[in-house]
């Protein structure tokens, strides 16, 4: 390879590294409102088109949904988007509320339910600030919606909301991203983050992006299954089905977590599912 090509590599290689590394310090500056801003935008136009709907649940959600739905079954869809679960749910003959914070996916989903004679409540909102006492048998986080929350105290704490939602003996589903990559731009972000003081801290495995057209930021959070088990034990809760990227959960005292009684195969075993 001719010397100057080699150098303008290394440049390209220079300047993609700085560009990442101010892309994510943005985000790390960027007050939290914003960042959910950026959430909401990435969500709009998520599974736009009716056939995407239509086909409803992914085999690894199906899976479990075989086992821990019935018909009857007061169910929450976290997430909701444009209704690809919410009528999924409303066909297996479940009383289902969705919440979403993106008005065009919940205009979406109402119409795709109104074509096809379904009925579910719908609400505008985030679930960790909707104020709702009621309780469901499942609480269930849509395609993958845990990992689009920033900041882990602020996941524990909808994830204990989530259990004075569920009903006694109900669960808790919740899917998540994997492969956290790890790369110089976030822990610069986090230590210029420590000196802003911003309400809500970028953590090692957050995946930064730009919503194209718009000067927001996308956000998603990928795990270890180290991270899921701490942050659900962290709010009261015990897996009785662990297939990543899919989680089960019961509420119950930590020390429950290995003494848990789960179906006949009792071992928490891990499924490798790519969707």
């Amino acid at each position: 390879m001719p010397l100057a090509s080699r150098v303008l590599n290394g440049c390209e290689r220079v300047l993609a590294a700085a560009a990442r590394t101010c892309l994510y310090t943005s985000a790390a500056l960027t007050p939290l409102e914003a960042m959910r801003e950026g959430v909401v935008a990435t969500w709009n136009d998520f599974i736009a088109d009716e056939r995407d709907i239509s086909h409803g649940l992914a085999w690894w959600e199906r899976n479990v949904a075989d086992q821990y739905l019935k018909a009857g079954d007061r169910v929450l869809v976290v997430g909701c988007g444009s209704g690809r679960d919410v009528s999924a749910f409303v066909e297996r003959e479940c009383v289902v509320t969705g919440i979403d914070p993106s008005e065009r996916a919940l205009s979406r989903a109402r119409d795709y339910l109104t074509r096809h004679r379904r009925s579910a409540e719908l609400e505008r909102g985030f679930f960790e600030d909707w104020r709702c006492d009621l309780v469901f048998d499942v609480v269930w986080f849509s395609w993958f919606a845990y990992g689009y929350v920033p900041d882990s105290r602020r996941r524990v704490e909808m994830l204990k909301k989530a259990a004075r939602n569920v009903s006694p003996g109900g669960v808790v589903v919740i899917s998540y991203p994997t492969n956290p990559p790890r790369n110089r731009a976030a822990a610069v972000a986090r230590f210029a983050q420590r000196l802003w003081r911003s309400d809500w801290v970028l953590e090692e495995g957050d995946v930064i992006g730009r919503v194209p057209g718009t000067g927001l930021f996308t956000y998603e959070h990928r795990f270890t299954r180290t991270e899921i088990e701490k942050e659900t034990r962290a709010a009261g809760f015990y897996p009785v089905l662990f297939a990543e990227p899919i989680v089960v959960l019961k509420a119950g005292a930590p020390s429950d977590t290995t003494s848990a009684p789960t179906r006949r195969h009792s071992r928490v075993a891990s499924l490798t599912a790519r969707p």
